[in-house]
């Protein structure tokens, strides 16, 4: 008589003893004819073993002729309720070559070249998996299975579960183990190999510091056998670094709590490389790479090449106000401050970034000078590189457009279908622009991909921007910053008036500058002043008189000139009764001496003017520090004992040029 299952069980009879317990003895499952069984969706039970398919592939398995065929990739899994696995003998009735060797476990195909083998269980496990690598036909599967070495002979333990499970994580981990079996004990290791009831006891989360750490744990419980081993591998590998710059200063930030370590020729960082601490400037051109390293020294990848390029985002400090007309381009150099100007129409271009176009502004260009322009006038920084544009190892001379305003970052081309010029805050090669010079008229291409990239200005639609048909715009000239310096003369007699169209700096200077901020009917008071505003009357003193050069500069910071009673003449001023006064020298008196009708005070001078029909003819000065300061000679000089000159020599009379008379200086 055929029957579905022949289950031949081998039981250990043992004498009942009073205080003695049942032992436990291995016990094999014969199932046959597993061509005939009624498979419940591809799973089969025999008592405590189950042989059950995935299919992998799809298709599910067949049988025929007292065979089970399995599929290619399908898996077999035989599993157990009770104890654990001992060894699995798998038979066929076909060749060898549909028979066991087609079954692989855990990555390795089982050695057999017949049509039965036994395969033995490498650990205590509840269940194996096979997978089919080629069409397996097996007619007779047999399953021995017994008690675990942890003893107990009942069901197994519950396999713990790890909170955090293999993977790569930023920092370092903390994973608690749980176990749903209650009351079941838990020890572990973290060395990769198989833990015991001798292992670490698990108490509280394990803390994963070291990159490649292998924790495994297993659980145990009285009656019951050991548990299966959960496994899981961490590397641990902080967030690499990530690096930007902004002009000349370099900055790198990444994970918190990571140290990080840089190089800038290009080589792979290692923790013996460059600590960073803080942002750092660097004037020149290379390639940064930086790694981070955590507290426990667990290593980041390394950044990917940041190629940076010295960028100033201030211009020389020059601030003197003064552009010149550049007419060759080689007079351009790294970190000039510039302005972008149209000529014919009197405009430069403005610190207003429209949505796709840069404004414009005013501006009065006077024999190829630009003094003072307005503060809406964009000063561009230029940087002047060197790099290969043409991909043939030959670098040219490049520039890139450095602007600040309503849209701070490098002008670039922005469109091959449209008039675009933008800003952008980290310049490509579409801000990158060659530059030329004819005639005093500048070409600036932008070399990147878009072909609207010349730059000029629109006078239809008052703008500077880009385009690729020149033909109705206008041509743009550029403007660099320059010190200029006006030379002043001063008389043997030490004093001199000036107004300047240009704001001049005497700080740094032998000549000292004077204004009057207080006028009595007969003399002024003069109060020093450092950086004096443009078109402003000055008294000078300089010992001995010369010819000095004082420094222009843009106006801004000028001391305060409210009140100022010297006027600054731009050469139509001409002398009327009792009205102006300008400097001059009587009977050794040097004032400001009433003007005869008709005489004209020089351009570039200053003077006095008086109301109300005073009766005086001169207005002496004195000076508001007199401890320092030089006090004139009125028409009676003073004379005395106490008479020194400049070497403290006392003398019998004043000589001269400078005494001190009394402890003040006076000039005779």
């Amino acid at each position: 008589m055929k029957h579905k299952f022949l289950l031949k069980t081998m039981l250990l009879l043992c004498a009942l003893v009073a205080g003695s317990s049942n032992v436990w003895a291995d016990t094999t499952v014969d199932i046959t004819d597993l061509g005939k069984q009624t498979w419940s969706s591809y799973s089969l039970t025999s008592g405590v073993i189950t042989i059950s398919t995935n299919l992998n592939n799809g298709s599910a398995p067949t049988t025929s002729n007292a065979q089970y065929r399995w599929k290619a990739n399908n898996i077999i899994t035989i599993s157990t309720s009770s104890g654990v696995l001992k060894s699995i003998r798998f038979k066929t009735n076909s060749t060898a070559a549909y028979g066991p060797k087609n079954l692989n476990y855990s990555g390795s195909a089982i050695t057999s070249s017949g049509t039965d083998y036994t395969w033995n269980a490498p650990s205590e496990m509840n269940s194996a998996n096979f997978t089919v690598t080629s069409e397996a036909r097996l007619t007779e599967i047999h399953v021995t299975y017994g008690e675990a070495s942890g003893g107990g002979g009942g069901s197994p333990v519950a396999t713990p579960v790890l909170s955090v499970g293999t993977g790569t994580y930023t920092t370092a981990q903390s994973v608690t183990i749980s176990c749903d079996t209650g009351g079941a004990t838990i020890y572990y290791t973290t060395d990769g190999s198989d833990p015991d009831d001798s292992s670490t006891e698990y108490t509280s989360a394990v803390s994963i510091t070291t990159s490649g750490t292998n924790l495994k744990a297993i659980a145990y419980k009285d009656g019951m056998t050991k548990s299966s081993v959960a496994s899981a591998t961490y590397n641990i590998q902080p967030t690499k670094p990530t690096i930007s710059a902004t002009g000349a200063t370099v900055t790198i930030f990444g994970g918190d709590g990571c140290t990080f370590y840089y190089t800038t020729n290009g080589t792979t960082p290692t923790s013996s490389s460059t600590k960073y601490t803080a942002p750092f400037d660097l004037l020149a051109d290379c390639t940064i790479k930086a790694i981070a390293y955590d507290t426990y020294g667990n290593a980041s990848n390394v950044s990917s090449d940041y190629k940076f390029k010295y960028m100033p985002l201030e211009p020389k400090n020059i601030n003197s106000g003064y552009f010149v007309k550049v007419n060759d381009v080689s007079d351009l150099e790294n970190g000039d401050a510039i302005l972008i100007v149209c000529e014919t129409e009197n405009r430069a271009m403005s610190t207003t970034q429209e949505t796709n176009y840069r404004g414009h502004v005013g501006v009065t260009p006077s024999a190829g000078v630009i003094y003072a322009p307005s503060a809406s006038v964009q000063k561009i920084t230029l940087v002047k590189k060197s790099e290969d544009i043409n991909s043939d190892d030959v670098d040219d001379d490049v520039f890139y457009f450095y602007v600040s305003g309503t849209s701070t970052g490098y002008l670039y081309a922005a469109s091959s279908s449209s008039n675009y010029l933008k800003t952008e805050a980290t310049p490509d090669d579409n801000a990158r622009a060659t530059i030329s010079i004819s005639s005093g008229d500048a070409t600036i291409i932008f070399t990147g991909t878009y072909t609207r990239n010349n730059l000029r200005h629109n006078n239809n639609d008052s703008r500077f921007s880009c385009y690729n048909s020149t033909s109705t715009l206008e041509l743009v000239q550029i403007y660099k910053e320059v010190a200029h310096n006006v030379p002043v003369t001063i008389s043997p007699d030490s004093y001199a008036t000036l107004s300047s169209s240009f704001a001049l700096d005497f700080t740094s200077t032998t000549t000292k500058a004077y204004i009057a901020k207080t006028k009595t009917s007969s003399t002024v008071t003069l109060t020093q002043v450092n950086k004096v505003p443009a078109n402003t009357g000055v008294l000078l003193y300089k010992d001995g008189g010369t010819t000095e050069n004082i420094p222009v500069f843009n106006g801004i910071g000028a001391d305060d000139k409210t009140g100022n009673v010297l006027k600054a003449s731009d050469g139509s001023v001409t002398g009327d009764e009792k009205t102006i006064f300008a400097l001059g020298k009587k009977n050794g008196t040097i004032g400001f001496y009433l003007v005869g009708d008709g005489v004209t005070v020089p351009a570039g001078k200053a003077y006095i003017e008086a109301t109300g029909g005073s009766l005086v003819k001169v207005f002496t000065f004195d000076f508001d520090d007199e401890a320092d300061g030089i006090k004139t000679l009125s028409d009676s000089p003073v004379e005395g004992e106490n008479i020194y000159n400049l070497a403290g020599q006392r003398l019998n009379k004043m000589q001269k040029g400078i005494n001190i008379v009394n402890g003040k200086k006076v000039l005779r």
